[in-house]
């Protein structure tokens, strides 16, 4: 079973860690999976199971004063939205999820 995960996380790294057993079970069944991680990325004390299955990186955004706002702000918000539907778009053509 071919499997596409989005996390994304504002505050705490809950929503990873949780995408991120579901990652191990699926790849553990024999599953092909891809991970599209849109939080802004942090360092593991040991393994990240999500390394060992296929990883998106998204650009990352952030919840701020004035809302979503990307992270680093290097970017307008409009270019790193754009950014992350392609990225998107593209692991999802490749992968073809089955869920």
């Amino acid at each position: 079973m071919r499997t596409a995960i989005h996390t994304q996380h504002f505050a705490g790294v809950g929503h990873h860690v949780r995408a991120s057993r579901l990652a191990r079970a699926f790849r553990q069944a024999n599953g092909s999976v891809l991970v599209f991680d849109g939080g802004r990325p942090f360092h593991t004390a040991g393994e990240d199971p999500v390394a060992r299955t296929g990883r998106v990186q998204l650009p990352p955004v952030t919840w701020g004063s004035q809302g979503l706002e990307p992270c680093g702000g290097s970017a307008s918000l409009s270019a790193v939205l754009a950014s992350r539907s392609r990225l998107l778009v593209a692991g999802l053509c490749r992968l073809q999820p089955d869920l």
